[in-house]
C-alpha cells in the first residue's frame, strides 16, 4: 500500500490491505475524524468510478465504509478492497 500525507490527511491508495498504523497515524482515527467533521471526500474505485461524498460509517471488521454521494444523493456501501484512492475533496 502506498500512502501519502495530503495537507494533514491520510491518502489511501490500493487499500486492499489497510494497515492499522502508518507514520503514527491510525486510519480508524482518521476515518472517525472525517465522519465527525462531515468532510467532503473524493473516492476513486478500482473501476475508475469517482464518488464525491461524505463518509457516514466505517466498519473495521468488514473493511467497509458507508458513503453518502452528494451528487446523486445516494448512499453506498463500499469495500476498502474496491477503493483505489480516498482523499479530501478540493
Amino acid at each position: 500500500m502506498v500512502t501519502q500525507n495530503y495537507r494533514g490527511f491520510v491518502v489511501l491508495q490500493h487499500a486492499s490491505q489497510v494497515p492499522k498504523e502508518e507514520n503514527g497515524i491510525i486510519y480508524r482515527e482518521k476515518f472517525n475524524q472525517w465522519i465527525q467533521t462531515k468532510l467532503l471526500l473524493k473516492i476513486v474505485t478500482k473501476d475508475e468510478i469517482t464518488i464525491y461524498g461524505r463518509m457516514l460509517t466505517y466498519h473495521e471488521n468488514e473493511k467497509m465504509i458507508l458513503v453518502y454521494d452528494v451528487d446523486h444523493k445516494n448512499v453506498f456501501n463500499v469495500s476498502l478492497f474496491e477503493i483505489y484512492q480516498i482523499t479530501p475533496s478540493e
